[in-house]
């Protein structure tokens, strides 16, 4: 393709580490050249460290310094210093792949109504890449998906220079600054996800983000209320604060709190619904689509999915959102009839763990925080690859997957994520009733 169009890389640094050099050879490497790379240094404190390795690239990048503002202020300064017709985003610890300024850039200039154009990403973590979570692609659905979280990878984002100059600034006083701009953007501007994965986003303890994650999800609960209310006419004050944010959830409340909840973020959804279905913002199957997704995110998040089926033998669980709201009360009354029946016929639950490791360590930690009756007995653990386990000031010996059938148990609780399909596949080849077989959330919710 040609590359007449010149590309403003945008990076604002505060108190690098080695990772910054990794974040602008990315850059440096990338497949599209005509990139001019703008890295301003927001008043970083340490000793000249940052700033020795910025100025290790010369000429390379183009470098600013000024007295620490925040990362809303830098970037709006690196913003008044471009030339490019697009303006690309990047983090001092990430790493843009190879061709993704260059699928960026093809993609804007045939789309030239678009003004924000982010991309799917990998998760950087402890040395590792992980798979994140697909965010929507088309404008309408993330123009929805916004009022449930930030759906735009910010360093992934390429504005088109034009949009962003003339109209939009990050607002200094914004602790989420990508989220508020993107709020406040929508239904102005068009905004998309290319579906390739083109950048690795890094996670870490130390990350800016994860430091201010509670300063943040109490930000975003107000901005998400204002998108409500001056984007959807939406009078969101009625709505707590968890409802309208669910990561403000406490995922501490009781079974019976959880089934209100449950029904509370079912009014909210069932209300953007049909505001949609009289203002005509988005494509109704859109619509009905994206909140599908969000609906059964909630009930992942809650635990409800492996309960709905285990009980009541709902498979979509996606679908119960259309239903009406008295056939989702008559369905949560039984199910708490039918728990709290069981609750009451089992004096103790024997169960099983499936899977040894972090995530049995974690379910172990669970049932001493939680299991104060002590109903819950785990008479064994299965696991292909360990032949000894240590919890609780215990040694457990490993038995094999396939083993299960020895056992006289009531349940047996996959406790891994990342191995759940193919440890539920190995106890039904096993000869485990499919019944039998939970995931850990089911525990945790059902009878603590």
């Amino acid at each position: 393709m040609k590359q007449d169009k010149l590309v403003s890389v945008i990076m604002p640094v505060y108190n690098a580490d080695e990772h910054l050099r990794e974040a602008i050879e990315s850059i440096l490497n990338q497949s599209y050249g005509n990139i001019e790379i703008i890295v301003v240094n927001d008043g970083s404190k340490d000793n000249g460290y940052t700033d020795s390795i910025i100025r290790e690239y010369k000429s390379m990048v183009q470098y600013f310094y000024k007295e620490n503002g925040g990362i809303a202020d830098a970037l709006n300064y690196a913003i008044s210093k471009v030339n490019g017709d697009y303006i690309a985003r990047m983090d001092q610890d990430d790493i843009s792949l190879p061709d993704r300024i260059e699928k960026q850039v093809k993609f804007m200039e045939t789309n030239t109504d678009v003004a924000v154009c982010g991309t799917r990403f990998y998760m950087l973590k402890d040395g590792g890449i992980e798979n994140a979570e697909d965010y929507p692609i088309s404008t309408e659905a993330i123009s929805i998906a916004l009022l449930f979280g930030n759906v735009l990878c910010h360093p992934s984002i390429m504005f088109r220079a034009s949009a962003i100059k003339g109209k939009w600034r990050y607002s200094k006083d914004s602790i989420a600054e990508d989220y508020d701009l993107w709020l406040r953007m929508m239904h102005e501007e068009k905004m998309t996800n290319l579906p390739e994965k083109l950048l690795l986003y890094r996670i870490a303890d130390t990350h800016y983000t994860a430091l201010r994650s509670n300063k943040i999800t109490s930000f975003s609960t107000n901005i998400i209320r204002k998108a409500l209310k001056n984007k959807w006419g939406i009078e969101a004050d009625k709505y707590r604060d968890e409802i309208v944010n669910i990561n403000e959830f406490d995922e501490r409340k009781t079974f019976v709190e959880k089934l209100n909840y449950l029904q509370s973020i079912y009014g909210l959804l069932k209300e953007i619904y049909e505001r949609n279905l009289v203002c005509n913002i988005v494509k109704e199957e859109t619509a009905k689509g994206e909140l599908n997704r969000q609906w059964k995110k909630v009930m992942n998040k809650l635990g409800f999915s492996t309960i709905l089926f285990e009980y009541i033998g709902i498979e979509n669980i996606e679908d119960m959102f259309f239903y009406p709201s008295s056939v989702l009360e008559k369905m949560l009354k039984n199910l708490y009839i039918l728990l709290q029946k069981e609750r009451e016929e089992k004096k103790c639950i024997n169960i099983l763990i499936c899977g040894a490791g972090k995530a049995c360590d974690n379910f172990f930690a669970l049932l001493q925080e939680k299991d104060s009756e002590k109903r819950l007995k785990v008479i064994g653990i299965l696991d292909n690859r360990k032949e000894y386990f240590e919890a609780k000031g215990k040694t457990w010996k490993i038995h094999k997957v396939c083993e299960a059938s020895l056992f006289s148990f009531d349940y047996v609780v996959i406790s891994s994520y990342k191995f759940y399909r193919q440890l539920r596949n190995e106890l039904l080849m096993s000869g485990i009733n499919e019944k039998q077989i939970v995931y850990r959330d089911w525990v945790k919710l059902c009878y603590l």
